[in-house]
């Protein structure tokens, strides 16, 4: 399928059938995680936008204003469904291809476009978070490398004044020492 934009830009756009008939509105694209293809387009139809039909994306073309399939309202009308889900299996997409008599080269699973949207979206907070995280862990290696560097400090002042007070205490031993042994001997 040529497509000069992403298809699951033209979402809400009208999708006629092969006759040229509006069948509804282009709700949602499945891509083939493997292809990154467009392989399955969902299309809300009937009253008030309430059943979906999958049709294959192959052979699609885009218009101006519309988007426009290659099979006819009755095959379209025979694929409904009730809701579909984001993310779509190798049976529905089995379902999917023989209903409308194509082979669909993907055996599942298929992601929509706004699947996959949330789930960059995701990656990238993901990533950020993790990148917010890395600066927080270096911030704080810095911090405890500075702690350790005023630790020593402190246990080197430590270690310096335990080595004043042992000298003081010495002088101060010393100096009795010298009192006493300049003092005359008392009288008995």
């Amino acid at each position: 399928m040529p497509i000069v934009e992403r298809i699951e830009s033209w979402s809400g756009q009208d999708v006629l059938d092969s006759g040229g008939e509006k069948v509804g509105r282009l709700d949602e694209v499945y891509y083939d995680p493997a292809t990154s293809e467009p392989m399955l387009l969902s299309v809300k139809h009937g009253l008030l936008g309430r059943q979906v039909a999958l049709i294959p994306a192959a052979e699609a073309v885009l218009s101006r204003d519309y988007v426009r399939v290659p099979y006819s309202a009755e095959q379209i009308e025979r694929a409904q469904r009730g809701r579909v889900e984001a993310e779509l299996s190798g049976e529905q997409i089995a379902a999917v291809g023989a209903l409308f008599g194509v082979a669909l080269p993907s055996s599942g699973p298929l992601y929509s476009a706004s699947l996959i949207k949330r789930r960059h979206a995701e990656a990238e907070e993901a990533r950020q978070h993790a990148q917010t995280l890395g600066l927080e862990a270096g911030r704080r290696k810095e911090e405890a490398e500075d702690a350790r560097e005023h630790a020593d400090a402190a246990a080197e002042q430590a270690h310096g004044a335990e080595r004043e007070h042992e000298q003081a205490q010495a002088d101060a031993l010393e100096a009795r020492r010298r009192e006493t042994s300049d003092q005359p001997p008392s009288p008995q």
